[in-house]
């Protein structure tokens, strides 16, 4: 069916794995990968896969290179999807992927979409936030409109209760121009609290896993942490030394880890809570850090890295458990592990290291699978971030690919 300036297609039955020895799928050349007890991960069988088996497809009109879709975001019941592709958000039915309803942008090009749960208990409906690149120009809608941005490296605009959201922007005055972060109560839509202090570009920016705590993570080499019910600022992490990045809680809230890009590249993690605590420094990548991923239960690290590494840490002794890294190639992609999402309760990690491809990689059975563009398929490099999006009680996730396209695979059972 035809939808907008795209099209959906949808596998009239489950695909079929690979069953081919002479398979079209390139594999390219590691330095590193996954292994257990010294014997090297394998693929489980049927694996790899090419674009074409997948459950359902979403394209855009046109030269796949020159666009497509921008940013994925499923429902928390897991019952839509939105996609959003140029100035509208097409939003499906995850039942049968039926095109439930399109939101037109007056912004312009919508750069990112995102659900949440609604914050008032009981209600069955969902908040919408878009990120486009243009002021709006007239409203056929009742919407609320913010003058500014959501955060490159952030997974998420909300708190973790949905009750309120955090967008970037920049304040002009006599002393210069300054990153601000705005709270925005998302019952009313209206701005409740800002804050202020960074002198550079902020990469990163969330809240504490109970929602007390609002972190930014600034190009000025701090992390700066904030009271959530008011924006007072409570304490300075840093300076590191270099362009920060990324941050990211552990599930417990006690630790905080910041990335650095700059300065020799390394990842610190902090107590934020503690005024005197000391960080511990993490080594082991050469790249630009600017993914962090915890697993739920907090014992492993995963860190994604601008120069094709993946790198899983204990975080119980602080050491290296695993590296995952793409050989030498130079020009032929921009190298970098640009998201991570840990699933069925942290056995396995969901990753793409932007080679046209996604991994899965099992910590248990040592196994993993690939989802990847074919030798005759055409994508381009580039970085993209928080690509990914989990239905993990559907056992799909979804994947906005380097060739425009928007695809959704099934999940391997455990």
């Amino acid at each position: 069916m035809k939808v907008l300036l795209g099209e959906a297609h949808l596998s009239p039955s489950d695909p079929e794995l690979n069953t081919d020895e002479d398979t079209d799928i390139p594999e390219p050349k590691l330095d590193s990968d996954f292994n257990k007890e010294g014997k090297p991960s394998s693929y489980a069988k049927g694996y790899p896969l090419q674009w074409g088996k997948e459950i359902w497809k979403f394209t855009t009109h046109g030269d796949v290179l020159a666009g497509g879709v921008e940013s994925g975001s499923a429902t928390p019941d897991e019952k839509f999807l939105a996609l959003a592709t140029g100035h509208s958000v097409c939003i499906f039915n995850l039942d049968d992927y039926s095109l439930a309803c399109v939101l037109k942008s007056d912004f312009g090009n919508v750069q990112s979409v995102e659900f949440a749960q609604f914050p008032k208990g009981g209600k069955d409906g969902y908040v919408l936030v878009t990120d486009a690149q243009d002021e709006a120009k007239g409203k056929e809608m009742r919407r609320d409109k913010f003058d500014g941005s959501l955060a490159t490296f952030s997974p998420t605009a909300y708190s973790h209760d949905g009750k309120t959201l955090l967008y970037l922007s920049d304040v002009h005055d006599k002393y210069g121009v300054h990153a601000r972060v705005t709270a925005v109560n998302v019952t009313t839509g209206k701005e409740d609290f800002y804050m202020e202090g960074h002198t550079n570009p902020i990469m990163w920016v969330g809240f504490s896993p109970d929602d007390s705590l609002i972190v930014s993570n600034a190009w000025d080499g701090y992390a700066k942490v904030f009271s959530a019910k008011g924006g007072k600022h409570l304490r300075d992490l840093g300076p590191t030394g270099g362009q920060n990045w990324a941050c990211e809680f552990s599930p417990d809230g006690e630790n905080l880890a910041v990335s650095r890009g700059s300065g020799g590249p390394s990842t610190f993690i902090w107590k934020p809570e503690d005024p005197q605590s000391f960080p511990v420094a993490l080594e082991g990548t050469t790249g630009w850090q600017r993914h962090i991923a915890w697993s739920p239960d907090g014992s492993r690290l995963a860190i994604g890295a601008a120069d094709g590494r993946l790198v899983i840490y204990d975080t119980r002794s602080m050491t290296i458990e695993q590296v995952w890294q793409l050989g030498d190639q130079p020009m032929k992609w921009v190298r970098e592990v640009s998201g991570a999402v840990w699933l069925d309760g942290g056995q396995r990690l969901l990753f793409t290291p932007m080679d046209g491809s996604v991994l899965l990689y099992d910590f248990k059975t040592n196994e993993k699978w690939k989802w990847t563009a074919g030798k005759e398929d055409e994508w381009r490099s580039g970085m993209w971030f928080n690509t990914l999006t989990v239905m993990e009680r559907r056992r799909l996730f979804g994947s906005k690919d380097q060739d425009g396209s928007y695809r959704i695979w099934k999940l391997p059972e455990t």
